[in-house]
């Protein structure tokens, strides 16, 4: 059998042209192949590998200085990732979203990142499908951003999110109305429920003052009303309801409009002169 030692993935041999793995090995571009190339003193036509056993270990001595053996490039990037998530920074959340990390724009350019980093968001899906069962993807992605986001809250900004869970607290012990758990803007960072410093005004005051809720829950909510076996009564069930998608907020934006034309008034006919 003929000598062979695996690198990052790439199973090298004796027989292997070492400038023919360029594009093919993950991580390794340009850069690596001139620093390589320089260490061994060589050119780029010459190939690095041969069949005297010297050369070989050499070649394998050399190599396993650039990166440690049984090792792989791409499964520390992502261990990186999910340590990320698993911190609850800014970056990770930018990861399981599928937007850039580190500071660029998203009005022209990323229109592939979105694409391009699935690494995270396949692995929250797997785990969602778990716990939650088989609901549609666009649900699953909701429910785990409005988790995150929800728990970053209470880490990072302890104060608003205390408010939000007394303001809720309170309209839950006082009213007797239905109350929704929007989740869909939760997800989306639209937030609301503490005190702010600029003055609000009238609308925005009513509009505080409905029993919508995005913020002050604890961790792990959704699993607690979105799963059909919980200690919730069939009252308290019949109570809440949760959002998760935008049509419900569509729908009441075309009744609004069709109120405000049916209150219009009907124009009066104008009478034709006795010169026309």
């Amino acid at each position: 059998m003929k000598e062979f030692f695996q690198l990052n993935g790439y199973i090298f041999n004796k027989d292997t042209n070492f400038y023919s793995t360029k594009n093919k090995i993950y991580g390794w571009k340009n850069y690596t192949y001139k620093i390589i190339y320089e260490r061994f003193e060589k050119y780029y036509h010459n190939n690095i590998i041969s069949y005297k056993d010297a050369e070989w270990k050499k070649f394998k001595s050399i190599l396993l200085h650039f990166f440690p053996k049984s090792r792989n490039l791409k499964n520390r990037v992502d261990c990186n990732i999910f340590f990320l998530d698993f911190l609850n920074t800014y970056r990770g959340l930018r990861h399981s979203k599928g937007l850039p990390v580190r500071g660029q724009r998203t009005w022209t350019n990323a229109w592939s990142t979105y694409r391009s980093n699935l690494n995270l968001r396949k692995f929250k899906l797997e785990i969602a499908k778990r716990i939650y069962g088989n609901m549609p993807t666009p649900t699953l992605t909701t429910i785990y951003l409005a988790e995150q986001i929800n728990y970053i809250w209470k880490l990072q900004w302890k104060k608003e999110w205390l408010q939000a869970r007394s303001k809720r607290l309170k309209l839950m012990q006082n009213e007797h109305n239905m109350f929704k758990i929007d989740l869909n803007s939760m997800a989306k960072g639209y937030i609301d429920g503490f005190d702010k410093k600029k003055e609000l005004t009238k609308k925005k005051k009513s509009q505080s003052k409905k029993n919508v809720f995005t913020l002050g829950f604890e961790h792990g909510f959704t699993l607690f009303y979105l799963r059909p076996n919980n200690s919730l009564s069939a009252k308290e069930k019949n109570k809440i309801k949760i959002v998760l998608t935008e049509e419900e907020t569509r729908n009441k934006i075309i009744q609004k409009k069709k109120k405000i034309v049916l209150k219009k008034k009907p124009e009066k006919k104008k009478k034709n002169s006795s010169w026309e």
